[in-house]
């Protein structure tokens, strides 16, 4: 237990990278980046732009493996952040979303404590430590999910 009371929650790199990211694309979305480019959009970009605008501000995105690692994805690591997504998820960070009723993840969306541990995550302010991790290696995030 932390000084809050609560269990602490163990964070690996990667869904380290998704809390942030889906926090990071979902306002950068919502805000509406990107609409004063809209009238030279085609048609049918523009019409998926309307929509995933609408979505980020019901607090959906889509999971953007390579825009987050900068790189295509091997097969590998889609397979780890799909696992990933379900981790968060069990730990009540994360919910995934299938717009479509189906079994595929199609959007994701921050619970409230994985919206306040990715706003820590994101802020300028925060230790190396608290982003980074405390363990000797790096690769564990802990703190309170209801901090």
């Amino acid at each position: 237990m932390n000084s809050t009371g609560n269990p602490p929650v163990n964070l690996n790199a990667r869904q380290r990278l998704i809390l942030a990211a889906v926090l990071a694309d979902c306002r950068l979305l919502a805000e509406g980046a990107g609409v004063a480019d809209l009238a030279s959009m085609p048609s049918a970009k523009r019409g998926r732009f309307v929509l995933a605008v609408a979505r980020a501000r019901r607090g959906l995105v889509r999971p953007a493996l390579e825009r987050w690692l900068g790189r295509m994805p091997t097969e590998s690591e889609r397979v780890l952040f799909c696992r990933d997504y379900r981790r968060l998820e069990a730990m009540g960070l994360l919910e995934r979303v299938n717009e479509r009723h189906g079994r595929r993840t199609t959007h994701l969306r921050l619970t409230e404590a994985g919206e306040r541990l990715a706003e820590r995550l994101l802020a300028p302010e925060t230790d190396a430590e608290d982003r980074c991790g405390g363990g000797p290696d790096g690769d564990a995030f802990s703190a309170s999910a209801d901090a």
